[in-house]
């Protein structure tokens, strides 16, 4: 199934929920696009934590901790990282399944500290298909992480489906979202179709071209002419304030 049908197919089942509520909000959407091609949805790797600091405590060129006020993350940082500045970086989501996600990190991040490549990521406490996230500052640090990572065996064994909703190359889906969260942003828009949608009595119609559309004249307005592009940034940042599931 190609990313278009995976898109579309969400999208329905976004639609088909929305009948039975009054309005369908973006924590919704979002709780369910990380979860696309899931087996086990909510599944823990918080265990892991323990490991992956004890594995690389040792480890030249990364710090491997997790926050007391941000507990949802165990975070890996190179030891010349820009403190938590994550403006302007290349985001990476790798999505490994529960079996493979304890000896892949450590496969991953042996890699990028051997290569002594600059980044910021983390890895949260259950399987999504963004479980592991990678800020890298440069496209030649993102290229060496996305050849190692779809050429190494036992992490292609591990892979879980990309996001539909993402540009990808095989196992590694790549964004760039500034101060704010890719996926939520995407959730948000999807959000705003599906009740624009409901709002006009045409859910039977949903789909990833009429969606295609949307965000088409969304982005215009957005980006071009500037309407409503501060209150999206000051949503967004509102809701992270009190969401400790961000990616």
């Amino acid at each position: 199934m190609n990313d278009v049908h995976r898109i579309d197919e969400f999208l329905k089942m976004m639609a088909y929920a929305s009948k039975t509520n009054s309005f369908l909000d973006s924590k919704t959407i979002y709780s369910n696009l990380v979860s696309i091609g899931v087996p086990e949805k909510r599944f823990s790797i918080s265990s892991n934590f323990d490991t992956w600091i004890e594995h690389f405590k040792d480890t030249a060129n990364i710090n491997v901790f997790v926050s007391p006020n941000w507990k949802y993350f165990c975070q890996f940082k190179s030891i010349n990282s820009n403190g938590s500045n994550v403006y302007g970086m290349i985001k990476l989501y790798i999505p490994l399944d529960k079996e493979h996600i304890k000896e892949g990190a450590i496969k991953i991040f042996d890699f990028i500290a051997r290569e002594n490549i600059e980044h910021i990521s983390k890895i949260g406490t259950h399987i999504r298909f963004d479980n592991v996230v990678i800020r890298v500052n440069s496209p030649k640090d993102a290229d060496k992480i996305i050849n190692f990572v779809n050429n190494d065996r036992y992490l292609r064994e591990g892979a879980l489906p990309t996001s539909p909703f993402a540009f990808s190359e095989k196992n590694v889906s790549i964004s760039w979202d500034g101060m704010l969260s890719y996926n939520e942003v995407v959730s948000s828009w999807i959000s705003e179709y599906i009740n624009f949608e409901k709002r006009n009595n045409n859910l039977d119609n949903v789909g990833y071209s009429r969606f295609l559309a949307f965000i088409k004249t969304k982005s215009q307005s957005l980006f071009v002419d500037g309407v409503g592009l501060n209150e999206l940034v000051e949503k967004l940042e509102h809701d992270r304030m009190f969401d400790t599931t961000d990616d």
